[in-house]
């Protein structure tokens, strides 16, 4: 069985079936499966990139392809981008992502007005959409929660 890792936003272009290859940026595992590459484990996909996506935001997944979580339009999040490969975002449903910069401790974590973007207080207005909770200033620990209607 062929390994390797694999730099920036690229995968090997030329793989064998059941080549492991680890992407540096964002730690995950891919096998090649003859056709594709996918996650090794099962709470991390890749799906088809929409346009402005990238690590850090939350996304729902619409018609196929992954769209920033915006709390006025839609009822839940999908899970976080931890990384953009091959144009693909790779977004994590459960496990702890690193990278971010000035979240709080202890909080949760929310999708915010802004879509996409997370923060440690509720959104004024739309629906409160949970994603998990801050484990450092720069680690959020993903566990997707039942989303709050605002009244």
């Amino acid at each position: 069985m062929a390994t390797g890792t694999a730099t920036a936003d690229t995968l090997p272009s030329s793989p064998s079936a059941g080549q492991l290859v680890r992407h540096e940026s964002s730690g995950t595992v891919y096998t090649y499966d003859g056709a594709t590459w996918e996650p090794v484990d099962s709470s991390r996909r890749r799906g088809a990139k929409a346009a402005d996506v990238s690590a850090g935001h939350a996304v729902t997944l619409v018609n196929g392809v992954y769209q920033k979580t915006d709390v006025s339009t839609h009822d839940r999040a999908d899970g976080v981008v931890k990384a953009v490969v091959e144009g693909d975002a790779e977004v994590w449903s459960a496990g702890l992502i690193d990278g971010f910069s000035g979240l709080t401790p202890g909080a949760r974590a929310f999708v915010s007005s802004t879509p996409g973007v997370l923060s440690s207080s509720v959104p004024s207005s739309g629906v409160e959409i949970p994603v998990g909770f801050c484990e450092t200033a720069t680690t959020l620990a993903i566990r997707l929660m039942e989303t709050i209607h605002a009244q």
